[in-house]
C-alpha cells in the first residue's frame, strides 16, 4: 500500500517581529504596535528549544494581555493564537489547535474583508494560508480527513491565486499533502496527479539531486506499486536510492526504507532472490547505524515471510 507520511510539520510561531506579510519571509516591522512583544519572542525561542509547555504559556498570557487591550478582533490575537496553534499541533493536541486556528482564521477573514480596518502600519495584506495549512494538518492528524482536504485545497487557492503569492515550495508542499490525503482516501489516480505536480515544481527549483524531493518522490512510487505497476515504481525508489546516496552517503541510514521498498517491487514481481537480497541489505544499513526499531522488524518480518 502507499507511503502514507505527510508533511504535518507545522508553521512555527512567528516572533512579534515577523508578523505575516505579503513577502515569502515575512518582513521587519516596529514592534512598538505588538502588545506582549516580549512574552510572544520569549514564546518563540521555548517552541524553537522543544520547550512546548513554556512556549504555551508564554503565549497564553500574552493573549489574555491582548485581549484586555486591544479587544478580540485585532491582528495581533490572530497572530498570537496562531502560534498557540502550532505550539498544540506540536503538542499533538489536534482538537484544541483546531480551535484556536479556527478563531486566528475568522479574525483574519473578517479583517480582510472589511476595508476600514485599523492595519498597524507594516501590514497592508494579512496572509491566512499558513493558518488553512496548519488547520489542514490539525484535521489530518486527527482523522478528519476529507476536513483536511478542504483546509489544505483552501491553502492552494490563496498561494496560487490569492492576493499573497506564495513560493515553490510552499505549492509544492500544498500538493504534497493533498496527495497524501488522497493516498489515505485510497484515490490513487488524483494522488498520483498532486504528487506529480508536486515533484516538477520541486525539482524544476531545486533540481533533480534535491532531498527534498525524495519523500514525494517515495509516495510516487508507492502508489505505482499500489497499483501494480512495478517498472515505474522500480524506477522511482530507484532515483529515491540515488539522490540518498549523492546527498547523504552510501551507507546513511536513510538509504534502508528505498531499498526496502526496491525489495517489496522484487517481490510484486515474483523475483524473490532479488527481494531478499534488497531486504538483508536495508538490515545492514540499518544494522551498521544502530538502529533497533519497528522498521527493523518489518525488513525481518518480511524476509522470513518471503517465498524461495
Amino acid at each position: 500500500s502507499p507511503s502514507l507520511n505527510i508533511n504535518t510539520e507545522p508553521y512555527p510561531p512567528f516572533p512579534s517581529s515577523r508578523m505575516p506579510s505579503p513577502s515569502v519571509k515575512a518582513k521587519k516591522a516596529s514592534n512598538s504596535f505588538y502588545v506582549g512583544s516580549s512574552l510572544v519572542d520569549n514564546g518563540v525561542q521555548s517552541y524553537e528549544d522543544g520547550r512546548y509547555d513554556e512556549a504555551l504559556k508564554k503565549f497564553s498570557t500574552a493573549l489574555k494581555t491582548q485581549r484586555l487591550t486591544l479587544g478580540n478582533d485585532h491582528i495581533c490575537i490572530a497572530h498570537t493564537l496562531g502560534n498557540i496553534g502550532a505550539v498544540l499541533l506540536s503538542q499533538e493536541r489536534f482538537q484544541d489547535a483546531i480551535v484556536v486556528l479556527e478563531e486566528s482564521l475568522h479574525i483574519k477573514s473578517a479583517l480582510r474583508s472589511n476595508p476600514d480596518a485599523a492595519l498597524p502600519h507594516s501590514i497592508s495584506l494579512i496572509k491566512i494560508s499558513d493558518t488553512l495549512n496548519n488547520l489542514g494538518n490539525a484535521a489530518f492528524l486527527d482523522g478528519n480527513f476529507q476536513d483536511a482536504m478542504s483546509y489544505y485545497q483552501d491553502s492552494l487557492k490563496e498561494i496560487t491565486a490569492g492576493e499573497i503569492p506564495g513560493s515553490v515550495t510552499e505549492i509544492a508542499n500544498s500538493l504534497h499533502n493533498i496527495g497524501n490525503v488522497h493516498c489515505f482516501l485510497y484515490e490513487l489516480d488524483e494522488a498520483l496527479l498532486a504528487h506529480t505536480e508536486s515533484l516538477h515544481l520541486i525539482q524544476t527549483a531545486n533540481g533533480k539531486d534535491d532531498l527534498i524531493a525524495v519523500d514525494t518522490m517515495e509516495k510516487i512510487g508507492s502508489i505505482y506499486l499500489s497499483q501494480h505497476r512495478y517498472d515505474e515504481a522500480m524506477e522511482m525508489f530507484a532515483e529515491v536510492l540515488r539522490v540518498t546516496k549523492v546527498v547523504l552517503g552510501y551507507h546513511h541510514v536513510d538509504c534502508a526504507p528505498s531499498t526496502f521498498n526496491i525489495g517489496m517491487t522484487y517481490e510484486a514481481q515474483g523475483n524473490y532472490r532479488k527481494a531478499k537480497e534488497s531486504y538483508q541489505t536495508a538490515l545492514s544499513i540499518y544494522q551498521q547505524n544502530g538502529v533497533n526499531d519497528q522498521n527493523v522488524e518489518v525488513v525481518r518480518q518480511r524476509m522470513l515471510q518471503i517465498k524461495m
